[in-house]
């Protein structure tokens, strides 16, 4: 039994001469059935999607912390707009707490016409200009003036407004609908 014990150890110490392994290193890895992956390709490739894979999940934690938070929130960064369809321009707007909105638009169409408007907001619910219909020269400037809710609009907050207008020529029959949009602060 003593011999086999020495041929044994004889043919362990030709492997690690071979792996050129100090005995310590061969003692560890003799019972593992696993190959060692010291200089393998697969190991390297493995710790540069981990490596890389916690940066991208701390990156998205850290935006949506900050989304949450309201520092990335996309109300605050988008300017303030006014837009029409090409037959009525948008001079000024604004929107007034507690509840004011006001606007001054303008007649492209070339010829004159009489202009009425209603203004809804989700939030905020539905309001008619006084004074209608406008009746515009060609070129013409228009303010229209409403209150869009008894309870009122919050200051510096900004609000999304719908604007449906319709036109008629002067002494014509039809109605053409026209779509607008303010979106700014209130003031």
């Amino acid at each position: 039994m003593r011999a086999k014990v020495l041929y044994r150890f004889k043919s362990e110490k030709r492997i690690m001469k071979q792996r050129g392994q100090s005995a310590l290193e061969f003692l560890m890895l003799r019972n593992r059935k696993i190959p060692m992956l010291k200089n393998s390709r697969a190991q390297s490739a493995l710790e540069f999607l981990m490596t890389y894979g916690w940066a991208i999940l701390i990156m998205l934690v850290a935006i949506a912390a900050l989304t949450y938070f309201g520092v990335l929130s996309p109300n605050r960064l988008l300017p303030s707009r006014c837009t029409f369809s090409p037959e009525v321009s948008c001079e000024e707007f604004q929107i007034k707490s507690p509840a004011t909105v006001a606007f001054k638009f303008k007649n492209n169409l070339g010829f004159a016409a009489d202009f009425t408007a209603t203004l809804n907001s989700t939030e905020f619910g539905t309001c008619v200009p006084a004074g209608q219909p406008f009746s515009l020269g060609a070129g013409k400037i228009q303010e229209a003036t409403c209150a869009l809710t008894p309870g009122g609009v919050p200051g510096n907050e900004k609000i999304k407004v719908q604007v449906y207008m319709t036109y008629k020529k002067l002494g014509g029959s039809y109605d053409t609908p026209i779509q607008g949009e303010l979106y700014t602060t209130s003031s």
